[in-house]
This record gives C-alpha cells, structure tokens and sequence, in this order.
C-alpha cells in the first residue's frame, strides 16, 4: 500500500549547545513524495529529485528524518536527526511512518561534482639553487660571486 510522506529542503545545524534544528530552504516548497513497503533507498532519493523537478544526473539528496522517539521537533532536543544511507534505514522509516503517521523527511539538495579519476601530475623535482649567481650546488652564504 503506498503512503505519501511530506518531503522539506534545507539542513540541520547543530548548535554550540548541541542543539539541532532544520533550516528551511528559502524559496523551495515542500512536496508530497509517495512511499511504500519495500522502497529502496535509491528509488526514494530518485523519486525525491523527480519531485523537486532536479536532474538526476547533476543533483545528489540526502534525506534525513527526526527520530521518532524525540516526539517533538522542538528547541532543545539534542537527539540528532538520522541519516537515511541505505534500504534498512528507508525500511525502518515506513515502519515507523507506518505506526506513528505524519513523519517528515528532510531533504538536503547538493550540485554532484565531477569525479575524474586520473593521476595527478608528477612533480618535477629540481636541486635547490642560489638565490644569488641561480647556479645549483650551493647557496648564497657559500656563493663566490661578489655582491
């Protein structure tokens, strides 16, 4: 049986208190993201992107969601929000969706950058040489040509 679940853009901030809140992204409005037993984490955050009208090929999410033993999302709570990185997070949220009803994922939208996986250039090793005459083998305290 499918259910939606509310989807909100922005990031969390830990205070210096170790307090933890979402700051809403300005300009972005939430959506309404169906969700289902057996969804796997790649397909939400593919259907998350689709939803945000956000190209999959250059935007990554991470989704989060406030533990559901904190109740509320309220000042002070210091219980951090928790990550959803794979099927058993996304698992363990429907079923909490499930049972308690109303949860919200956060959504946080990033650029992907491209990965280029070549080696770096060597780096061209050279003898140190004199400040003064530029010759290698020695230096300007030792150097014999007169200033």
């Amino acid at each position: 049986m499918e259910e939606t679940c509310m989807v909100l853009s922005g990031d969390w901030f830990c205070s210096d208190v170790g307090t933890w809140d979402f700051v809403i992204e300005i300009n972005r409005m939430g959506r309404m993201v169906e969700i289902y037993e057996g969804i796997g984490c790649k397909e939400l955050e593919g259907n998350v992107l689709r939803e945000f009208k956000l190209d999959e090929e250059r935007y990554r999410v991470s989704l989060s969601y406030w533990p559901p033993t904190s109740f509320e999302l309220a000042t002070g709570i210091r219980t951090p929000p928790v990550l959803i990185t794979n099927h058993g997070a996304v698992k363990y949220f429907c079923e909490h969706q499930k049972v308690k009803g109303g949860m919200n994922l956060f959504a946080k939208f990033e650029l992907k950058t491209d990965c280029v996986d070549t080696e770096a250039p060597k780096k061209k090793v050279t003898k140190n040489k004199c400040g003064r005459c530029r010759e290698e083998g020695h230096n300007r305290t030792n150097c014999s040509v007169a200033i």
